[in-house]
């Protein structure tokens, strides 16, 4: 009986110490495994900005599409101050509209004897705005694998002005309407000093001087604009 049960016995006692070996070592990898979950809850993974803003001058091309009596094309010029890598002010943004008429509007002067220098028939024809940029998105992409393109993407805010004129210059009279805008964009980087942009923004205007109209008008206007353009920069590091 003990002769039959030695050879299990001596099986019994080298799984055992095998066992022993094998703990620490398993403890010790649970534990590096451990801890590097623990290091890559505790970093973030960081892509740093390859092409770095700092002067950018803009020049824009777009369209003003949303008016029912008017539709324009128009020309941007824009400098932007890019103080910080997630920040920027745009300092100088002043934009021409030309304008023409649609259906509508000609349908109503036409068959239905509406004044073309009527006050609802000015068009916008200057935008001017100063605004705050916020750009948190930063990445790039590959195009069929065979190149990389680096994109961000931005937010804009701030305060804006339009001067809305007649559409015939056979009549006088300006409208000086206030207000704000906010939109958003994408850039994609053809080298640090060129870029290519497209800006959507919505425009809110009041026509406060429509309250010296007879009878007395308060509009609201909203004024969609969509760009392309190219950007230069310069004095970046």
């Amino acid at each position: 009986m003990w002769a039959t049960n030695r050879p299990r016995r001596r099986g019994l006692a080298a799984s055992i110490a095998l066992a022993a070996a094998l703990v620490p070592g398993a403890t010790s990898a649970m534990s590096a495994l451990a801890l590097e979950e623990s290091d890559d809850r505790s970093h973030v993974v960081i892509q740093n900005r390859a092409f770095k803003m700092a002067h950018e001058f803009t020049l824009e091309s777009g369209l003003l599409p949303l008016d029912a009596y008017y539709k324009g094309v128009t020309g941007t010029l824009r400098y932007t101050w890019h103080f910080s890598e997630f920040q920027a002010l745009e300092l100088i943004n002043v934009t021409y509209s030309y304008n023409w008429n649609t259906r509508l509007k000609d349908s109503l002067i036409n068959e239905f004897g509406a004044m073309s220098d009527d006050y609802a028939f000015r068009e916008a024809v200057i935008i001017a705005d100063l605004d705050y940029v916020l750009k948190p998105f930063y990445g790039k992409m590959a195009f069929f694998n065979r190149m990389i393109v680096r994109s961000e993407f931005y937010l804009n805010v701030g305060p804006a002005y339009m001067l809305y004129l007649p559409s015939s210059i056979m009549f006088s009279g300006m409208s000086h309407r206030p207000g704000l805008n906010y939109g958003a964009g994408i850039r994609l980087f053809a080298a640090e000093w060129f870029s290519l942009r497209v800006d959507l923004r919505h425009y809110i205007v009041v026509s406060v001087d429509g309250l010296a109209q007879d009878p007395p008008l308060f509009e609201i206007d909203n004024v969609l604009y969509l760009g392309l353009g190219g950007s230069f920069n310069l004095g970046y590091d």
